[in-house]
């Protein structure tokens, strides 16, 4: 059963003996595993980059233009927007917020908001493939692709949604949930290039 969850919610909550992961550390654990780590056993924080802050505020934004918008960008006849959809899914272990879900007649449509037209990664498929899953149990309907909106441009990315991504979703999930009940940190797959770009790189005592 999916159901709503409470944005106070904390990173990781108990059910019926587990945990449910947030979508975001998908992401997260697809760039580089330690991240979780660090966020949900170290209880690790550091200072957000400004890029990070700078994001948010135009994600929110972004967020409040695409409310006076026309849906034609998406190509569906007339769907019900719903912002911020708060899932949560004992089935799949997994909770979060959604920017956008797009609802019609037969089907959901999840979709994430991103600042700058690239191809996504890996981390941002499954976090799309994720959503795509809770609010197909939320909705009672299909979410047969997901869609990314990117800001600057408002131009959209439609994403179909296989049964290899999904299984991917759920093979992270499991790998996150036996990360947070092993007692010691991770090896780290990121590359330099990632490492220079991540604000717990000074944690890592082993990288460079």
């Amino acid at each position: 059963m999916t159901t709503p969850v409470s944005s106070k919610t904390s990173l990781s909550i108990p059910f019926e003996g587990k945990q449910t992961v947030p979508v975001h550390l998908l992401r997260q654990y697809a760039f580089c595993a330690r991240i979780p780590f660090f966020m949900e056993m170290m209880g690790v924080r550091p200072p957000a980059p400004m890029w990070v802050a700078q994001g948010q505020r135009y994600h929110q934004r972004q967020v409040k233009l695409t409310r006076e918008r026309s849906a034609k960008r998406f190509g569906l006849q007339q769907p019900v927007f719903h912002y911020n959809v708060e899932l949560r899914s004992d089935q799949f272990g997994l909770h979060g917020v959604c920017d956008l879900v797009l609802e019609t007649e037969d089907a959901v449509y999840p979709v994430e908001i991103k600042m700058r037209a690239e191809k996504p990664r890996r981390g941002h498929l499954l976090q799309l493939a994720a959503y795509a899953m809770l609010a197909e149990t939320a909705f009672a309907k299909s979410a047969p692709w997901g869609y990314f909106l990117y800001e600057k441009s408002g131009k959209t990315r439609r994403i179909i949604l296989t049964s290899q991504i999904r299984s991917q979703v759920t093979r992270t999930t499991h790998a996150l949930l036996r990360l947070f009940q092993a007692p010691h940190m991770p090896d780290s797959p990121a590359s330099i290039p990632q490492c220079t770009q991540c604000e717990y790189l000074n944690f890592c005592n082993d990288r460079f």
